[in-house]
C-alpha cells in the first residue's frame, strides 16, 4: 500500500516535542517509510517494517503480507499552533503538501469496503497526517482526514474524509510522545481501516498488562496497539492457527517470529476460541508488557 505520511509543524510553537525540534523536520521523516516495497530494512521507527514483520516477513519466503511503503514530506504552517484549530491546521497542510507531492501518485486501489483490488478510483488510498504538539480535539488521533471546510481535490483525486473506506488517519505527536511511541498510535489508527472500527480490549483494565498485543488496544498509556496478536494475524490472512476441537499437546515457536499459534474450540460452541501464543520477545516490536523480562504462552 503506498502511502503518504504529512508532518505539520508551525511557524511559532512553544511545544517541546521529542524527536521533533522546533522549526525543523522531525528526526523519523526519512526512516518511516521505505521508498520500496521490496527494500524495507528493521528499524523500529519504520511503519514499513512494523507492517513486514506482523504480517509474516519471519517466516514467509516472500517477506510479508502487508507491505507499507511510500514517501513523507514536512510542512511548516505560517502562523502560530495557536491560531486555528487542528481541523483547520490538518486542511491548510494538507494543501501546503500539494507543492512537494501529486497526489495522484497515492491512488492505486479501489477504496471501497469489499474492494481493494488494484486500480486507480479517484480516491487517495492512504495518507497520514501527524500535527505537531496539539492534541486533536483532546484525542491522539482519528481514523479519518479529519480537516475542515469541504472536500479536498487535488491533483484530480479526491482527498476522503469517509472512515475505514477514506483516505487516511490523523494523529497528534503529543508533547510526551518519542519517535517510537508515535509509530503506536499509527499502527492504531491505520488498524482500524484494515481490521475493525471497534476497541474491542477498552474498558477491561484489568488486563492492562497484556491487551498491547493488539492492534486496537485503547488505553490511557503509550504503546497502543504495538503487535498484532494471533486472532488478528488469522483474520488479515497473515497466519494460519492449528484449530484444536480436543485436548492435544503443541509445541509453539515465538509467534511473531514462526507465525505458529493455537486457536483452541470450546466443547459445543460453534464461535468460542481460547488464543494461544507464544512471546519470547525476540523481535523489536514484541514489547507489550510492563516487565521486560516478561516471556511465555
Amino acid at each position: 500500500m503506498k502511502t503518504l505520511v504529512v508532518f505539520i509543524s508551525y511557524q511559532s510553537d512553544p511545544t517541546n516535542v521529542p524527536d521533533w525540534p522546533q522549526g525543523q523536520a522531525p528526526e523519523n521523516l526519512n526512516t518511516i517509510l521505505s521508498s520500496s516495497p521490496s527494500t524495507i530494512p528493521a528499524n523500529q521507527e519504520s511503519l514499513s517494517h512494523f507492517f513486514n514483520v506482523n504480517s509474516g516477513s519471519e517466516y514467509k519466503q516472500n517477506g510479508g503480507e502487508f507491505k507499507v511503503y511510500g514517501d513523507a514530506v514536512h510542512v511548516t504552517l505560517p502562523y502560530s499552533s495557536t491560531s486555528y484549530g487542528y481541523q483547520t491546521d490538518i486542511r491548510n497542510g494538507l494543501i501546503q503538501a500539494d507543492n512537494l507531492v501529486d497526489y495522484s501518485d497515492y491512488d492505486n486501489r479501489k477504496n471501497s469496503i469489499g474492494d481493494l483490488s488494484d486500480g486507480s478510483d479517484g480516491i487517495v488510498d492512504k495518507i497520514i497526517v501527524v500535527l505537531r504538539g496539539k492534541y486533536l480535539g483532546g484525542a491522539q488521533g482519528w481514523n479519518v482526514l479529519t480537516y475542515s471546510g469541504t472536500t479536498l481535490n487535488l491533483d484530480g483525486v479526491t482527498l476522503s474524509k469517509s472512515g475505514a473506506g477514506g483516505s487516511g488517519v490523523s494523529v497528534a505527536w503529543p508533547y510526551n510522545y518519542n519517535k517510537y511511541e508515535l509509530l503506536s498510535l499509527i499502527v492504531h489508527e491505520l488498524g482500524h481501516h484494515i481490521l475493525s472500527l471497534t476497541h474491542p480490549h477498552s474498558g477491561d483494565y484489568d488486563a492492562d498488562n497484556f491487551k498491547k498485543w493488539s492492534l486496537l488496544y485503547q488505553s490511557v498509556e503509550k504503546k497502543d496497539g504495538f503487535s498484532v496478536n494471533a486472532f488478528e494475524s488469522w483474520i488479515l490472512g497473515w497466519s494460519n492457527p492449528t484449530i484444536l476441537t480436543s485436548d492435544d499437546q503443541i509445541d509453539l515457536d515465538d509467534f511473531l517470529t514462526s507465525g505458529e499459534s493455537v486457536l483452541y474450540q470450546l466443547p459445543g460452541k460453534d464461535y468460542e476460541f481460547y488464543g494461544i501464543e507464544n512471546r519470547q520477545k525476540l523481535n523489536m516490536f514484541d514489547d507489550a508488557t510492563v516487565n521486560s523480562n516478561d516471556t511465555g504462552i
